[in-house]
């Protein structure tokens, strides 16, 4: 359940960074994104898929299971991280810096956070892995 709710939080987050910009995200239709309430039963669809999904994968193989969340972690840190570096650190850092560093400092940043993430899942799951 609470991987469930770290990837609902994660493709919320992602929404919410897009919604604030002014972009769409790859994942919804253009013009879905207008309200912020609008992106909790996305979350919440992606969060519950990625249970079942997770649910049916673990019953398998418990390496597999942590390959496809870490799969699921690397593609949102990483639009996330896009997202951030196109608008939020670029305005941080007022364009003094080339976009290509305030990339590298967004991406380097980004990959951090799905790191942690899957390291904080991987300790929840420990028993089954070994």
């Amino acid at each position: 359940m609470t991987v469930g709710v770290i990837h609902a939080f994660l493709i919320t987050a992602v929404g919410y960074a897009h919604c604030s910009y002014g972009s769409t995200p790859w994942f919804l239709p253009k013009g879905w994104c207008r309200q912020f309430y609008q992106l909790f039963p996305v979350g919440g669809i992606y969060g519950s898929a990625s249970v079942l999904i997770g649910v049916a994968i673990l019953s398998r193989d418990a390496i597999t299971f942590m390959l496809f969340n870490a799969a699921l972690i690397t593609v949102m840190f990483l639009e996330l991280s896009i997202v951030l570096g196109r608008n939020f650190f670029r305005n941080m850092f007022n364009d003094d810096l080339p976009f290509s560093i305030t990339m590298m400092v967004s991406f380097v940043l980004g990959i951090n956070g799905g790191y942690f993430t899957l390291m904080f899942i991987l300790k929840l799951f420990r028993p089954l892995l070994n």
